[in-house]
């Protein structure tokens, strides 16, 4: 938490989402988790969220990277997000057999690297594709 404090501001985050830390492995109880979390990240001048991570449960950004998925061929998508053709072809085959359906199902995927989840994460939840997909399903 601490590093997070030190740093999130040369790295230019402007909001983030933490889960609650040792509480599922660490063996923290969720309250112990909150409290310490709190103590720290109320100090963050930026919106912090804390959720309790449920598997399965969908967010609100994992959708778009859905749509696109499965909108989009391989090659296009290469060229929008900027990772290899093996991880968008991993990512595709979760999506499609529905192994996955939240940011964090992605992480979890063998063979996709920090930094693709990263670019993931930013073409999914960039205001532009938003405004598209809210369009999409409006027309439904």
């Amino acid at each position: 938490m601490e590093k997070f404090l030190d740093t999130y501001e040369e790295k230019g985050i402007k909001s983030i989402a933490f889960p609650m830390l040792g509480a599922q492995n660490g063996g923290l109880s969720e309250e112990d988790s909150l409290n310490v979390m709190k103590k720290y990240l109320s100090q963050a001048e930026i919106p912090v969220e804390i959720y309790s991570y449920v598997p399965n449960l969908p967010d609100d950004i994992f959708p778009n990277l859905k749509l696109a998925f499965l909108n989009q061929d391989i090659s296009e998508l290469k060229k929008i997000i900027g990772i290899p053709t093996k991880q968008i072809e991993t990512i595709m085959s979760a999506i499609k057999s529905d192994k996955i359906n939240n940011m964090v199902g992605l992480h979890q995927l063998r063979g996709i690297g920090e930094k693709g989840i990263q670019k993931c994460y930013s073409y999914a939840s960039n205001e532009n594709v938003n405004k598209i997909q809210i369009t999409l399903f409006k027309n439904e």
